[in-house]
């Protein structure tokens, strides 16, 4: 860029001599003729005098060659820059984009295994809820702890913890359908959207699954580790049909779950106050 400002300032001070040559010195004015000429003494008879032909003006064939080479220079000084500055705010844009991405991931996907977080679960349950209330149609969704997960984050460290927690996404995530809706709310704390399962059958056949991939050993630093997972389900609209009071009756499953570990409890209305 500065190559080019240099360059342009250096044509705009060619166009100011070659204007002042121009106008300074008229088309004839170098004419050696008319330099060398003698003024005569002898008397000299006076002829008719011819018209007068206008005056010549300035020799403007360097200057008007000037300016067209300047045009063209300049016009390429500003091709170029407006490339560069097209290529600036595209840079600038995708930066943007990356930005915004981050931003958004951070807001709503639990980072360590990208899953979705509560605040994106609430969104995702209350959009199942209505649609459900549209249609019709039942769905349940499943408060999960992990069993034997916290003596393993406290002897072999959160590095080894956080081996564990993304196995297990990784796992639930194979067995849970691309309708469903698999979320960690933090700690050994995970919660499922399950539209796929509306009756009783539904719901033990897909817990029944996840007890069985949650039986393979987890391998963490060369050495077999055991983890369970408990799990409290409650069914819209039959539980509740308010968000918070469906979420809460979930997890007053989950406690009773836990009482027996690595098994899954349907909310019950016999199971009280909640």
């Amino acid at each position: 860029m500065i190559k080019n400002v240099q360059h342009f300032q250096h044509l705009t001070l060619s166009l100011l001599l070659a204007l002042w040559a121009s106008f300074a010195l008229p088309a004839d004015a170098a004419n050696p003729k008319t330099l060398n000429a003698k003024p005569s003494l002898a008397p000299v008879a006076q002829a008719p005098q011819p018209e007068k032909p206008p005056a010549k003006g300035p020799n403007l064939l360097p200057l008007m060659s000037l300016l067209t080479v300047l045009e063209l220079e300049y016009i390429i000084f500003l091709l170029f820059k407006g490339r560069n500055l097209s290529i600036n705010l595209e840079l600038e844009r995708k930066q943007n984009q990356q930005i915004m991405h981050r931003l958004e991931n951070q807001a709503f996907y639990d980072t360590l295994t990208q899953l979705p977080n509560r605040r994106l679960f609430r969104d995702r349950l209350l959009q199942s809820m209505k649609l459900a209330h549209r249609q019709k149609q039942r769905f349940c969704i499943m408060m999960a702890d992990l069993d034997k997960f916290k003596p393993i984050n406290d002897t072999l460290g959160h590095e080894a913890g956080d081996i564990v927690l993304k196995e297990v996404a990784n796992r639930l995530q194979i067995i849970m359908r691309e309708s469903d809706t698999v979320a960690r709310f933090g700690g050994d704390e995970f919660a499922f959207i399950c539209p796929s399962a509306q009756d009783r059958a539904g719901v033990s056949t897909l817990c029944m699954r996840i007890l069985v991939a949650m039986q393979k050993p987890f391998i963490i630093l060369g050495k077999e580790y055991s983890v369970g997972i408990s799990l409290g389900i409650a069914v819209y609209p039959d539980h509740a049909v308010d968000e918070e009071m469906l979420v809460r009756r979930a997890d007053t499953a989950l406690y009773r779950a836990k009482e027996k570990r690595n098994t899954f409890v349907i909310y019950d209305r016999q199971f009280g106050n909640d």
